[in-house]
């Protein structure tokens, strides 16, 4: 199998254990490495005072070990942050990004991380709630 079809036969099991919308990321980030704890002493850059308003929630955030670092751009204070992180696949490291939906404030961050990663698909997972969809 490909990369892509075992990560799919892995977004039902997530769905299953009734995960909320916002759990996949946290999830995904921390199910390859079971010996890390969910502190947020790891997460660094995450916490830096001019990182933290791209942070859509303030416990959901890149571990240093995995996050997606953009080129920074000279002279801009945390223009390599973006909430985002790698995710191992089942052949390669670093198969895929799981990323907080954007901010209004970082939806260029967005575009940059998908430019740079040479992102070709791009998937959203969201609850309807999150668009005021009842």
């Amino acid at each position: 199998h490909d990369s892509f079809t075992v990560f799919w036969k892995f977004v039902p099991n997530l769905w299953a254990k009734k995960l909320n919308a916002a759990s996949p990321y946290l999830v995904l980030g921390i199910q390859s490495r079971p010996d890390l704890k969910t502190s947020t002493q790891r997460c660094i850059s995450a916490k830096l005072p001019w990182n933290t308003f791209k942070n859509r929630l303030a416990n959901i955030m890149p571990f240093e070990f995995n996050r997606v670092c953009l080129q920074p751009i000279r002279a801009i204070e945390g223009s390599d942050y973006i909430n985002a992180s790698f995710i191992d696949g089942y052949r390669h490291q670093k198969a895929y990004i799981a990323a907080q939906g954007p901010l209004a404030q970082t939806t260029e961050d967005l575009w940059r991380m998908l430019w740079e990663h040479n992102s070709t698909i791009v998937i959203i997972w969201l609850e309807f709630d999150w668009l005021g969809i009842n």
